[in-house]
């Protein structure tokens, strides 16, 4: 059983006068409270409230789940996703076995990815669905919007700096 205690949003906190809404943003965003568009806990800047465990609600995966789904574009077993990803990354990522299968849980729940029919039970096979495909384009055009920035702001800020 879940024992988080029950949250209010933090949009309900911004109407007390006593709290100060940019540094109350600034706190969550500064204290590692987001996660790929929401905030752990419970916690939403819009008001509306999503539980730590609905991952997928806002269609952002984390780096773990980016992968899983990438390497799914082709059926693959649950060591063959953990073999790929490595081989992908060249070592950057290893995804052990207790992520994978979590997620695998999850992305299967989202409609992401399916099971294999007829699978033998000690080797499952897990491949990405039409929905999958989908999120994983979007997610790949994404973060490549956030190259793009990360580029420009890099840019920005070390133009005209000497470095010697």
């Amino acid at each position: 059983m879940d024992q988080t205690p029950e949250r209010e949003p933090v949009s309900s906190f911004f109407g007390k006068a006593s709290i100060d809404k940019e540094k109350t943003v600034v706190y969550y965003i500064v204290n590692g409270y987001i996660l790929n568009g929401c905030i752990e806990n419970g916690y939403t800047i819009g008001g509306a409230f999503l539980s730590r465990n609905n991952t997928f609600a806002t269609e952002q995966l984390t780096d773990s789940a980016y992968y899983i789904l990438l390497s799914l574009l082709t059926p693959r077993h649950g060591y063959g996703i953990m073999k790929y990803v490595e081989e992908l990354t060249e070592g950057e990522v290893t995804i052990g076995p207790a992520t994978l299968y979590t997620l695998i849980k999850k992305m299967q729940e989202a409609g992401y990815i399916v099971l294999g029919e007829g699978e033998d039970e000690r080797r499952k096979t897990y491949t990405a669905t039409e929905k999958g495909r989908t999120i994983i384009e979007g997610e790949i055009n994404r973060r490549s919007r956030m190259v793009d920035h990360g580029k420009a702001a890099w840019k920005s800020a070390t133009e005209g700096i000497n470095h010697e």
